[in-house]
């Protein structure tokens, strides 16, 4: 059997994820999301809050003794308030760091400490706001930018160590069209000069439909000899 830990199962790229590795008897999948969901054949929700404080406080990853390869997406994600940093408050800004890279950093810990012996995978979905600053998004861009920092230097770690049971990818899937897009699109325009770009990437058919970006993440683990280098740039592929 193989073992999936998808963050952010729910919805977006993660719910289009979750889809296809099930499609597959040999595929088991436990999705870690704040919304209530059901248990379903080779699937096991994990309700928890990734952007509170604290939130994996008493979680463990349970043991798979027949596991062929497992595999951790960092998927979940979180914008945060679109506006200059200057008028958002602490809470806003530390859910934004937690969800985005902090708990990342601490499930990947516990997750190599859980498996030290088996085949691992872990892949975290970054974005090319990591690489660019946008306007009205300075914990989005930075928090972005500090996971993609985790992949490199997990990678030095895992050579450091000789341990090469672990592959490690950072993935930035473009433009797609998720939850998100619309939270782009319903804030402000005060607020956030480039607005009216990216209202126009729905307006125009621009967005990537989830399920063609979760394929690709898929590949991964099915074709990993299709990409040849750990950090993958996703706009090369559609």
């Amino acid at each position: 059997m193989n073992y999936f830990f998808i963050t952010g199962d729910s919805s977006g790229i993660g719910k289009s994820l979750k889809s296809i590795v099930l499609e597959e008897s040999s595929n088991f999948v436990f999705g870690i999301s704040r919304r209530e969901r059901s248990k379903s054949e080779n699937f096991q929700p994990i309700q928890l809050d990734l952007s509170k404080s604290g939130a994996l406080e008493g979680f463990e990853f349970p043991q798979l003794q027949d596991a062929e390869t497992i595999v951790l997406v960092n998927n979940a994600g979180m914008l945060g308030p679109v506006k200059p940093i200057f008028e958002q408050n602490t809470e806003e800004i530390q859910a934004v760091y937690n969800l985005n890279a902090v708990v990342p950093a601490q499930l990947i810990s516990k997750f190599i400490q859980s498996y030290e012996n088996q085949k691992l995978i872990i892949i975290n979905i970054s974005s090319g706001a990591a690489n660019n600053p946008i306007q009205a998004w300075s914990t989005y861009c930075s928090s972005k930018a500090g996971l993609d920092m985790l992949s490199r230097t997990l990678i030095e770690d895992l050579k450091f160590r000789q341990m090469n049971n672990v592959q490690v990818y950072s993935v930035s899937p473009g433009v797609i069209d998720t939850p998100m897009q619309g939270e782009i699109r319903a804030s402000e325009k005060k607020n956030f000069a480039l607005h009216s770009k990216f209202s126009d990437l729905k307006t125009n058919e621009e967005l990537v439909d989830p399920t063609v970006t979760a394929k690709l993440i898929y590949r991964i683990f099915t074709d990993p000899d299709s990409y040849d280098q750990s950090f993958i740039n996703l706009r090369d592929f559609y």
